[in-house]
């Protein structure tokens, strides 16, 4: 089994993440590394994240924006594939499971898929 991983930045969404962190954390696909960058946040949000210690990878790192948190995050994945979610996203299940399938058949000329 391909390991996934999924990178999710994350500012000033303490009640967005949650839903989104339930959602991956109960994927089929049993392969999965979860690296959330908290980019800055200044609320709430880094002691939900502190709720889910154990499960997933926190990286906390000044405001610099979206993309700088997902370049980050990007730097320290270890999966096959990579998948982005923005705080606000469900990732239904199975759809790690389904995507890792439609990955796995295309080559590696294939940058991006879709899994329904």
């Amino acid at each position: 089994m391909p390991l996934v991983s999924v990178i999710i930045g994350v500012y000033n969404r303490p009640e967005l993440i949650i839903e989104t962190l339930d959602s991956v954390l109960a994927q089929t696909h049993p392969e999965i590394e979860v690296i959330v960058i908290d980019d800055g946040s200044t609320d709430a949000t880094p002691a939900v994240l502190e709720r889910f210690a154990g499960r997933i990878a926190v990286h906390r790192e000044e405001h610099r924006g979206l993309p700088a948190a997902l370049n980050h995050g990007l730097r320290l994945a270890t999966g096959e594939f990579v998948v982005f979610l923005d705080s606000d996203d469900l990732g239904v299940p199975p759809f790690l499971a389904r995507l890792v399938a439609r990955l796995s058949s295309l080559d590696n000329t294939t940058v991006g898929a879709a899994a329904s």
